[in-house]
Parts: C-alpha cells; sequence; structure tokens
C-alpha cells in the first residue's frame, strides 16, 4: 500500500476539514483495520470542533475583555449555579482544585468574586459573584453569544435543531464504564516502575 505524502507539521490547519478527516481515516485503516472509522470520525469532529471554538472565543472575546474562557466559565457557573465551593467547581469542570484555586484568586483581585463562609460548614468556603462580577458575567456572556451566532450561521433553523437534538443524544447516551479498565502498555510499564521507585 502507498502511503500518502505526510505534511508537514505548519501545514496541519487543513482549510478544507474534510480533507484532514480522510488522511486520518486512511491512516487509521492501515495500523488498525478493526477500528470502526464512522464512530472515530464522529469523536475526531466533536473533539476539532469543541478545540476550535474554544480557542476561537478565548482568543476573540475572552483575552480581549481581559479574562480567559476558564474565568467566563467559572463567573457564569456560579452566576446560574449560585454559590459553590472550590471542590464543586472543581468536579464540575473535572480539573484538580488548584486550578480552580488559581481562577478564583484572579477573579477575587479583580473584585468580580468573594469567598464566604459557608453556612453549613464553617470550614468550607463559597465562592459567590459580586456586583461586578454579575455584570462581567453577563457582558462576557452577550459578546461570546455574538461569536456563536457566527459560528452556526453555516446552520439552518432546522440543522440547529437536528444537531443540538443529535448532540443531547450522545449526551442521554454517556456509555458505561468497562467492566475492566485497559492495561498499561508493556512499552511504558518499565517506565512506569522506574518511577514509582525513582
Amino acid at each position: 500500500m502507498v502511503k500518502p505524502p505526510v505534511r508537514p507539521v505548519d501545514e496541519w490547519d487543513f482549510p478544507n476539514p474534510a480533507e484532514l478527516q480522510e488522511q486520518v481515516r486512511r491512516a487509521v485503516a492501515e495500523f488498525a483495520p478493526e477500528a470502526d472509522l464512522d464512530a472515530m470520525t464522529v469523536v475526531l469532529n466533536l473533539f476539532r470542533l469543541a478545540g476550535r471554538i474554544q480557542q476561537d472565543v478565548e482568543t476573540t472575546v475572552h483575552r480581549p475583555s481581559g479574562l480567559t474562557w476558564a474565568a467566563f466559565r467559572l463567573l457564569i457557573t456560579i452566576r446560574h449555579a449560585g454559590p459553590l465551593s472550590p471542590l464543586e467547581l472543581a468536579r464540575l469542570f473535572s480539573v484538580a482544585q488548584s486550578s480552580i484555586s488559581s481562577v478564583v484568586n484572579t477573579l477575587e483581585r479583580y473584585g468580580l468574586i468573594v469567598r464566604e463562609a459557608s453556612p453549613e460548614d464553617g470550614r468550607s468556603v463559597l465562592i459567590t459573584l459580586t456586583e461586578a462580577g454579575e455584570a462581567v458575567a453577563a457582558e462576557l456572556f452577550r459578546r461570546q453569544n455574538r461569536r456563536e451566532r457566527e459560528w452556526t450561521r453555516a446552520l439552518t433553523r432546522r440543522e440547529r435543531e437536528t444537531f443540538v437534538r443529535l448532540l443531547l443524544k450522545l449526551l442521554e447516551h454517556r456509555p458505561a464504564p468497562p467492566y475492566e479498565l485497559a492495561e498499561r502498555l508493556p512499552e511504558l510499564e518499565a517506565f512506569a516502575r522506574a518511577e514509582a521507585s525513582g
């Protein structure tokens, strides 16, 4: 089988997304012929789209406004859910509590949030929006939503409805964890042992 020429890394921002998709499908079919290429293509494109949109709103909306995507998510989450502890925020965002602490510290310095003692547990703190935080969250949402409209302009109303319905179907379907977790790859076993002993 003749391999397609490998593109230099600086050319991997394919102007036509279908071209990268086909190149990946060919490569995967070669080293994993048993792979479900349709499933891979769905997930690959979801990852690519989510990453591209997140990077876009970070660079066109949040950074120019003076914050980050992570700070915006935290502000909007608290505005929607009410005061939350750093631990609850870390669980919601699937990140380490130290990552949340860094964002909270920045937002507190800007006067957008305050830490208050939890009424249920005096040892715990809750993160609450200030008046300025409420205003910033609302304005950042408006700015991001303008960009979201630009991203979804390529779809008709009916296509948007179908897309949302399909995304919800995937989100609701979340497969159960595998009965057994995958074993460590033998090629990585020696490295793991060395790290554990050193």
